[in-house]
C-alpha cells in the first residue's frame, strides 16, 4: 500500500499519467493530509537535488542497434 501511495506522489510530482481532475483531487488531499504533504515536499526536494543529466548513445551504438533490428524478424500481429 505504501509503495502505491509513493507511486501516486511521484506521478503527481513528475506530472505523469495524471489528468486534471486527479491533480485537483491530489492537491485537496495534500491540504487535508499533513503526512501526504510532507512526503510530497520531501520527494520534491530530493528530485531537485538529483543532477540533470541526459545520455546520448554514440553513433556506433545506434548503428549497431539498427543493424541488429534489420537482421531480426519483425514482430507481427498475426492471430
Amino acid at each position: 500500500m505504501e509503495n502505491t501511495f509513493t507511486n501516486e506522489i511521484i506521478s503527481f510530482l513528475y506530472d505523469e499519467n495524471i489528468n486534471e481532475l486527479q491533480k485537483a483531487n491530489f492537491e485537496v488531499d495534500m491540504k487535508n493530509d499533513f503526512l501526504l504533504e510532507e512526503e510530497y515536499r520531501l520527494l520534491k526536494k530530493t528530485r531537485n537535488t538529483i543532477p540533470k543529466v541526459s545520455f546520448k548513445p554514440s553513433k556506433i551504438t545506434i548503428q549497431n542497434i539498427l543493424a541488429h533490428s534489420r537482421q531480426t524478424n519483425p514482430i507481427t500481429n498475426e492471430q
